[in-house]
């Protein structure tokens, strides 16, 4: 099988989920890779990706102590609205919203008048302007935790 430089579409019969973060990254940038059709067909792999990995009788879970844990030492991007996160929130985590509260407020009315793929174009519409500002800003999120994480290491060794 031949590889593509060039990630495939979920309008591609190989198209599978096993992508770089930059591949799909590029992916949801393309307005014309992302028709209301090939998300639908993206958000189905998807469900079907989690049900196969719930089907997977390996554990995967975490429990609550192994995860505040791990919080410790990896950062945590939290990408709902500004309103949601001020309901409640991990400790710690970022706010790095995908949508602001008006932009989700009208994905759900989309949602609710014309259906799922006609809200998730027009929230990639609104987001696919933002998704370089938002990897940056993730970039940088973890490089700052990292560097918070060292100089807690380095001031508790002296």
């Amino acid at each position: 099988m031949a590889e593509s430089n060039s990630p495939s579409t979920p309008d591609d019969p190989g198209f599978t989920l096993d992508a770089s973060a930059e591949q799909v990254l590029e992916l949801l940038c393309d307005p014309d890779g992302c028709t209301a059709e090939a998300l639908e067909q993206f958000a189905s792999l998807v469900k079907l990706k989690q049900a196969e990995d719930a089907a997977d009788t390996t554990p995967s879970h975490l429990e609550v102590q192994e995860f505040v844990k791990l919080l410790a030492t990896v950062p945590c991007l939290d990408v709902r609205a500004p309103s949601e996160h001020a309901k409640g929130h991990l400790p710690h985590a970022y706010n790095l919203p995908l949508f602001t509260d008006e932009e989700r407020a009208k994905v759900g009315t989309r949602y609710k008048q014309c259906g799922r793929a006609i809200a998730m174009q027009w929230g990639m519409n609104a987001v696919r302007p933002k998704l370089q500002t938002l990897q940056r800003t993730a970039q940088d999120l973890v490089r700052q935790f990292h560097a918070k994480q060292t100089r807690g290491a380095d001031g508790a060794d002296g």
